[in-house]
């Protein structure tokens, strides 16, 4: 058993190495650029050993993806994520289980989150807006009275633009600014927008 975990472990670091590799090479091109070849190389590893991991390029794609969002979802507190905000949602309750875990992540993984948010167009970013506007902006507006979907949409794609534009200049800084500034930064925006 304990050499099937080693396998395993082993299994698991090469399939790290190689996401990372992608990343690498994602900043400094666009993905249908990259080649196999090359990716292997910064990974230091052959090309058996990428085939048999994933069958192409696309699949290391996806399965680095899944990779960052399960990091990313990981980081909250897992038994609130699926539950009906309380309707007295207040500051303090949005920054220790959403804001500050959130911003956490981010200095933790600023040059994948960089990354991720200069490649929308070859992550699958759609899926994660639709699940985000479903559970979490959706409900939240129509706590304040706006059910107008078209609205909704409007005002989401508002939101997380403003949100995405303060993070990524936090990352420009290299994130030097605390967490505490840049929360009280993002509950400012979120009070003329959510609460």
């Amino acid at each position: 058993e304990n050499a099937m975990n080693k396998a395993e472990a082993k299994y698991h670091n090469t399939s790290l190495k190689m996401y990372e590799a992608l990343f690498k090479l994602l900043k400094e091109k666009e993905f249908s650029d990259i080649t196999i070849k090359e990716l292997c190389d910064l990974a230091n590893i052959n090309r058996s050993t990428f085939y048999s991991h994933f069958d192409n390029m696309y699949e290391l794609l996806r399965e680095g993806e899944e990779y960052i969002i399960q990091k990313f979802v990981s980081s909250f507190d897992q038994s609130i994520l699926f539950m009906d905000l309380p309707n007295n949602t207040n500051q303090e309750y949005l920054l220790k289980h959403f804001i500050h875990p959130y911003l956490i992540f981010i200095k933790n993984n600023m040059f994948i989150f960089k990354v991720f948010v200069e490649n929308l167009k070859t992550f699958n970013t759609d899926i994660y807006y639709n699940r985000l506007l479903k559970y979490v902006l959706t409900p939240a507006l129509t706590k304040k009275g706006i059910t107008d979907k078209k609205q909704i949409n409007y005002i989401s794609k508002f939101y997380l633009t403003g949100m995405t534009s303060i993070i990524m200049e936090w990352i420009n800084n290299s994130c030097s600014d605390d967490i505490e500034y840049i929360s009280k930064v993002i509950l400012i925006c979120n009070s003329n927008t959510f609460m």
